[in-house]
Protein backbone atom coordinates (compact mmCIF):
# COMPACT_ATOMS: atom_id res chain seq x y z
CA UNK A 1 0.00 0.00 0.00
CA UNK A 2 1.28 3.45 -0.91
CA UNK A 3 1.18 6.31 1.57
CA UNK A 4 1.83 10.04 1.22
CA UNK A 5 5.54 10.82 1.45
CA UNK A 6 5.37 12.40 4.91
CA UNK A 7 3.44 9.44 6.33
CA UNK A 8 5.82 6.95 4.72
CA UNK A 9 8.72 8.82 6.32
CA UNK A 10 7.17 8.32 9.77
CA UNK A 11 6.58 4.63 9.08
CA UNK A 12 10.16 4.14 7.87
CA UNK A 13 11.64 6.02 10.84
CA UNK A 14 9.81 3.78 13.30
CA UNK A 15 10.59 0.54 11.49
CA UNK A 16 14.26 1.56 11.33
CA UNK A 17 14.37 1.16 15.12
CA UNK A 18 13.31 -2.49 14.99
CA UNK A 19 13.74 -5.19 16.09
CA UNK A 20 15.88 -4.06 19.06
CA UNK A 21 17.97 -1.01 19.89
CA UNK A 22 21.14 -3.10 20.31
CA UNK A 23 20.83 -4.41 16.76
CA UNK A 24 20.74 -0.83 15.46
CA UNK A 25 23.55 0.60 17.60
CA UNK A 26 25.92 2.76 15.52
CA UNK A 27 28.89 2.04 17.82
CA UNK A 28 30.64 -1.31 17.92
CA UNK A 29 32.73 -1.78 21.05
CA UNK A 30 34.02 -5.16 19.87
CA UNK A 31 32.34 -6.97 22.75
CA UNK A 32 32.53 -10.73 22.43
CA UNK A 33 29.63 -13.04 23.27
CA UNK A 34 30.74 -16.05 25.29
CA UNK A 35 29.07 -19.33 26.31
CA UNK A 36 28.44 -20.09 29.95
CA UNK A 37 29.93 -23.51 30.61
CA UNK A 38 29.07 -25.98 33.36
CA UNK A 39 26.03 -24.03 34.51
CA UNK A 40 23.13 -25.76 32.84
CA UNK A 41 20.48 -24.01 34.92
CA UNK A 42 21.74 -20.61 33.73
CA UNK A 43 22.61 -21.52 30.15
CA UNK A 44 18.92 -22.24 29.52
CA UNK A 45 17.98 -18.61 30.16
CA UNK A 46 20.96 -16.75 28.76
CA UNK A 47 20.23 -13.87 26.38
CA UNK A 48 23.69 -12.37 26.19
CA UNK A 49 26.93 -12.76 28.10
CA UNK A 50 30.26 -11.30 27.18
CA UNK A 51 33.35 -9.21 27.70
CA UNK A 52 34.33 -6.00 25.98
CA UNK A 53 37.92 -5.08 25.11
CA UNK A 54 39.76 -3.40 27.96
CA UNK A 55 39.67 0.36 28.06
CA UNK A 56 42.31 2.87 29.10
CA UNK A 57 40.99 3.63 32.58
CA UNK A 58 41.21 1.94 35.96
CA UNK A 59 37.54 1.30 36.85
CA UNK A 60 36.06 -2.15 36.28
CA UNK A 61 32.41 -2.27 35.20
CA UNK A 62 29.86 -5.10 35.26
CA UNK A 63 26.22 -5.14 34.17
CA UNK A 64 23.70 -7.80 35.22
CA UNK A 65 19.97 -8.25 34.75
CA UNK A 66 17.66 -9.30 31.94
CA UNK A 67 17.41 -8.08 28.35
CA UNK A 68 17.51 -4.47 29.55
CA UNK A 69 21.26 -5.03 29.95
CA UNK A 70 21.55 -5.36 26.18
CA UNK A 71 19.10 -2.48 25.71
CA UNK A 72 21.19 -0.05 27.78
CA UNK A 73 24.74 -1.38 27.60
CA UNK A 74 25.94 0.56 24.58
CA UNK A 75 24.41 3.96 25.50
CA UNK A 76 25.99 3.78 28.97
CA UNK A 77 29.28 2.32 27.77
CA UNK A 78 29.68 5.04 25.13
CA UNK A 79 29.59 7.74 27.80
CA UNK A 80 32.63 6.25 29.54
CA UNK A 81 34.65 6.89 26.37
CA UNK A 82 36.79 3.82 27.17
CA UNK A 83 37.71 5.22 30.60
CA UNK A 84 37.39 1.82 32.27
CA UNK A 85 39.75 -1.09 32.75
CA UNK A 86 37.24 -3.88 32.02
CA UNK A 87 33.61 -4.12 30.99
CA UNK A 88 31.57 -7.32 31.44
CA UNK A 89 27.85 -7.96 31.01
CA UNK A 90 25.37 -10.73 31.66
CA UNK A 91 21.74 -10.72 30.46
CA UNK A 92 19.62 -13.65 31.64
CA UNK A 93 16.01 -14.17 30.65
CA UNK A 94 14.68 -14.87 34.14
CA UNK A 95 17.05 -12.52 35.94
CA UNK A 96 15.90 -9.60 38.07
CA UNK A 97 19.43 -8.95 39.23
CA UNK A 98 18.97 -9.07 42.98
CA UNK A 99 15.49 -10.62 43.24
CA UNK A 100 14.07 -14.08 42.51
CA UNK A 101 10.58 -15.56 42.29
CA UNK A 102 11.04 -18.75 40.22
CA UNK A 103 13.72 -21.42 39.65
CA UNK A 104 15.34 -19.55 36.78
CA UNK A 105 15.63 -16.27 38.67
CA UNK A 106 16.97 -18.03 41.80
CA UNK A 107 19.64 -19.61 39.60
CA UNK A 108 20.36 -16.18 38.13
CA UNK A 109 20.83 -14.56 41.56
CA UNK A 110 23.25 -17.34 42.57
CA UNK A 111 25.12 -16.97 39.30
CA UNK A 112 25.30 -13.18 39.64
CA UNK A 113 26.77 -13.53 43.12
CA UNK A 114 29.39 -16.01 41.87
CA UNK A 115 30.36 -13.58 39.12
CA UNK A 116 30.74 -10.76 41.65
CA UNK A 117 32.83 -12.94 43.93
CA UNK A 118 35.07 -13.89 41.00
CA UNK A 119 35.56 -10.53 39.28
CA UNK A 120 34.91 -8.02 42.10
CA UNK A 121 34.00 -5.10 39.80
CA UNK A 122 34.30 -1.56 41.08
CA UNK A 123 30.87 -0.66 39.70
CA UNK A 124 27.84 -2.88 39.18
CA UNK A 125 24.79 -1.89 37.11
CA UNK A 126 21.55 -3.84 37.69
CA UNK A 127 19.23 -3.28 34.73
CA UNK A 128 15.81 -4.93 34.72
CA UNK A 129 12.13 -5.00 34.19
CA UNK A 130 10.70 -6.29 37.46
CA UNK A 131 8.14 -9.10 37.93
CA UNK A 132 4.51 -8.89 38.95
CA UNK A 133 5.27 -10.47 42.34
CA UNK A 134 6.81 -7.15 43.49
CA UNK A 135 3.65 -5.20 42.60
CA UNK A 136 1.39 -6.62 45.30
CA UNK A 137 0.58 -4.87 48.60
CA UNK A 138 3.37 -4.79 51.16
CA UNK A 139 2.86 -7.02 54.18
CA UNK A 140 4.31 -6.85 57.67
CA UNK A 141 7.79 -8.39 57.59
CA UNK A 142 7.46 -8.46 53.82
CA UNK A 143 9.35 -11.45 52.41
CA UNK A 144 10.16 -9.62 49.19
CA UNK A 145 11.82 -6.74 51.03
CA UNK A 146 13.73 -9.22 53.18
CA UNK A 147 15.05 -10.98 50.10
CA UNK A 148 16.02 -7.70 48.41
CA UNK A 149 17.95 -6.67 51.51
CA UNK A 150 19.70 -10.03 51.88
CA UNK A 151 20.77 -10.20 48.25
CA UNK A 152 22.01 -6.62 48.09
CA UNK A 153 23.96 -7.11 51.31
CA UNK A 154 25.72 -10.07 49.67
CA UNK A 155 26.34 -8.12 46.47
CA UNK A 156 27.78 -5.11 48.32
CA UNK A 157 30.59 -7.20 49.76
CA UNK A 158 32.23 -7.45 46.34
CA UNK A 159 31.79 -3.98 44.79
CA UNK A 160 32.42 -0.33 45.49
CA UNK A 161 29.13 0.97 44.05
CA UNK A 162 25.86 -0.44 42.69
CA UNK A 163 23.50 1.47 40.39
CA UNK A 164 20.03 -0.08 40.12
CA UNK A 165 17.40 0.82 37.55
CA UNK A 166 14.19 1.70 39.37
CA UNK A 167 10.83 0.33 38.30
CA UNK A 168 9.56 1.76 35.02
CA UNK A 169 6.14 2.22 33.38
CA UNK A 170 4.78 -0.89 31.67
CA UNK A 171 4.45 -0.71 27.91
CA UNK A 172 2.29 -2.60 25.46
CA UNK A 173 3.85 -5.56 23.64
CA UNK A 174 3.91 -4.94 19.90
CA UNK A 175 3.75 -1.21 20.57
CA UNK A 176 5.33 0.00 17.33
CA UNK A 177 2.90 -2.03 15.21
CA UNK A 178 0.00 -0.76 17.31
CA UNK A 179 1.30 2.80 17.13
CA UNK A 180 1.73 2.75 13.35
CA UNK A 181 -1.76 1.37 12.87
CA UNK A 182 -3.03 4.42 14.70
CA UNK A 183 -0.71 6.78 12.82
CA UNK A 184 -2.22 5.51 9.57
CA UNK A 185 -5.84 4.95 10.56
CA UNK A 186 -6.55 7.11 13.63
CA UNK A 187 -4.13 10.06 13.63
CA UNK A 188 -6.60 12.14 15.61
CA UNK A 189 -6.41 9.65 18.50
CA UNK A 190 -2.63 9.51 18.95
CA UNK A 191 -2.59 11.47 22.21
CA UNK A 192 -4.64 8.74 23.84
CA UNK A 193 -1.74 6.31 23.31
CA UNK A 194 0.47 7.99 25.89
CA UNK A 195 0.38 6.39 29.34
CA UNK A 196 -1.81 7.98 31.97
CA UNK A 197 0.55 8.97 34.78
CA UNK A 198 -1.84 8.11 37.59
CA UNK A 199 -2.56 4.63 36.25
CA UNK A 200 1.10 3.91 35.47
CA UNK A 201 2.22 5.09 38.90
CA UNK A 202 -0.43 2.90 40.52
CA UNK A 203 1.11 -0.17 38.85
CA UNK A 204 4.60 0.84 40.01
CA UNK A 205 3.57 1.95 43.51
CA UNK A 206 4.40 -1.09 45.65
CA UNK A 207 7.58 -1.95 43.78
CA UNK A 208 8.84 1.59 44.39
CA UNK A 209 7.83 1.40 48.04
CA UNK A 210 9.68 -1.88 48.46
CA UNK A 211 12.79 -0.37 46.91
CA UNK A 212 12.50 2.58 49.32
CA UNK A 213 12.57 0.09 52.22
CA UNK A 214 15.79 -1.54 51.06
CA UNK A 215 18.76 -0.82 53.32
CA UNK A 216 22.07 -0.31 51.58
CA UNK A 217 25.48 1.22 51.96
CA UNK A 218 26.78 1.25 48.39
CA UNK A 219 23.60 1.25 46.27
CA UNK A 220 21.79 3.96 44.36
CA UNK A 221 18.51 3.57 42.47
CA UNK A 222 18.10 5.66 39.33
CA UNK A 223 14.79 6.56 37.75
CA UNK A 224 14.21 6.87 34.02
CA UNK A 225 10.45 7.40 34.05
CA UNK A 226 10.70 11.14 34.72
CA UNK A 227 12.38 11.84 31.37
CA UNK A 228 9.22 10.66 29.64
CA UNK A 229 6.87 12.62 31.89
CA UNK A 230 4.86 15.50 30.49
CA UNK A 231 2.11 16.73 32.78
CA UNK A 232 -0.21 13.82 33.48
CA UNK A 233 1.25 11.57 30.78
CA UNK A 234 4.28 9.36 30.26
CA UNK A 235 5.06 10.01 26.62
CA UNK A 236 5.34 6.97 24.37
CA UNK A 237 6.46 8.82 21.25
CA UNK A 238 7.87 12.14 20.09
CA UNK A 239 4.95 14.43 19.34
CA UNK A 240 6.86 16.28 16.61
CA UNK A 241 8.50 13.44 14.70
CA UNK A 242 6.00 10.68 15.64
CA UNK A 243 8.88 8.34 16.40
CA UNK A 244 8.15 5.78 19.12
CA UNK A 245 10.13 5.66 22.36
CA UNK A 246 9.38 1.95 22.70
CA UNK A 247 10.03 -1.02 20.41
CA UNK A 248 7.80 -4.05 19.87
CA UNK A 249 9.33 -5.96 22.80
CA UNK A 250 8.77 -3.37 25.58
CA UNK A 251 12.38 -2.18 25.47
CA UNK A 252 13.28 1.44 24.91
CA UNK A 253 13.93 2.33 21.28
CA UNK A 254 16.98 4.36 20.21
CA UNK A 255 14.78 7.47 20.42
CA UNK A 256 13.71 6.53 23.95
CA UNK A 257 17.29 5.83 25.01
CA UNK A 258 18.31 9.25 23.71
CA UNK A 259 15.94 10.84 26.23
CA UNK A 260 17.67 8.86 29.00
CA UNK A 261 21.15 10.11 28.09
CA UNK A 262 21.25 12.93 30.71
CA UNK A 263 20.51 10.39 33.45
CA UNK A 264 23.19 8.01 32.17
CA UNK A 265 25.66 10.87 31.77
CA UNK A 266 25.16 12.02 35.37
CA UNK A 267 25.83 8.49 36.65
CA UNK A 268 28.97 8.08 34.54
CA UNK A 269 30.32 11.45 35.65
CA UNK A 270 29.69 10.51 39.27
CA UNK A 271 31.56 7.23 38.79
CA UNK A 272 34.51 8.95 37.12
CA UNK A 273 34.73 11.55 39.89
CA UNK A 274 34.13 9.39 42.95
CA UNK A 275 35.26 5.80 42.34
Amino acid sequence: MEYPADLQEVIDANKAQLPYSWVREPIDFGCTEQPIDNLEEVSKIIIGYGTCPNGRGNISIMMIGNSYVLNMRNPIQALFNYNYSSFKYSALGDSYGFYANNPGSYAAVDYNLRELELYKPDVLFILNRYPISLRGPIEENDVHVQQLNENLKSFEKHVKKIYIMDTHPLYKFGYVDFFLQNVVNRPEALESLHLDRREADKVMKYTKERFSMVKWEKCQFFDLSHVFLDGDKYLNFDRDTLVSYIDNTVHLSPAGLKLCEPVFKKIVEEIMNEI
